[in-house]
């Protein structure tokens, strides 16, 4: 008869891969995260890691989600949802500046764009929504190091593309919004 193991779970998903190469990237930092902005960035990089979050369907067509007009109509709509889409346009805006932000390079719309809308929907979020896992300003805090987590993003975006399942050795360096590795 097999012994069944009842303490120990194994989760292998995106949300858990984006955990631990944030959590060992983080390790490395000049500028380290605390655990709940860690646990958010790998729960927003888990969710959009699946095409279909970029989308909507309106009318039974599928859109592109325009993140500048959806900011723009937010304060019309009701709290509830205004909420719901003030999240969704930051953490997409953070998800493309991150994972995304070599595709955006020589582009009309750029990544500094997504970043201004990314930071102003925590800002307006947080106003709503002040405190988030247990940390006071949750979201205003993520929209001052909105270009910190992105800069994390990148460089898990370049480990998965170069194929390589581990970090370097760097140390990864922030000094007045220009991160570089060392």
């Amino acid at each position: 008869m097999a012994k069944v193991i009842t303490d120990l779970s194994i989760e292998n998903n995106l949300e858990g891969f984006f955990y631990e190469s944030l959590s060992e990237l983080n390790k490395k930092s000049t500028y380290p995260l605390s655990e709940p902005f860690i646990i958010y960035t790998s729960e927003v990089m888990g969710r959009f890691g699946f095409s279909e979050a970029f989308f909507e369907v309106n009318d039974g067509k599928v859109k592109e989600k325009i993140l500048g007009k959806k900011l723009l109509e937010s304060s019309q709509l009701p709290i509830g949802q205004r909420k719901k889409t003030l999240r969704e346009i930051g953490d997409l805006s953070m998800f493309i500046c991150g994972y995304f932000a070599e595709s955006l390079n020589n582009k009309l719309i750029d990544v500094s764009f997504y970043q201004s809308l990314g930071k102003s929907a925590y800002n307006q979020l947080d106003g709503y929504i002040p405190d988030y896992l247990e940390v006071p300003s949750f979201y205003e805090n993520l929209s001052q190091i909105f270009d910190v987590i992105t800069y994390l993003m990148n460089h898990i975006s370049y480990m998965v593309q170069d194929n390589n399942s581990s970090f370097t050795d760097s140390l990864l360096i922030f000094d007045n919004n220009k991160i570089k590795a060392s």
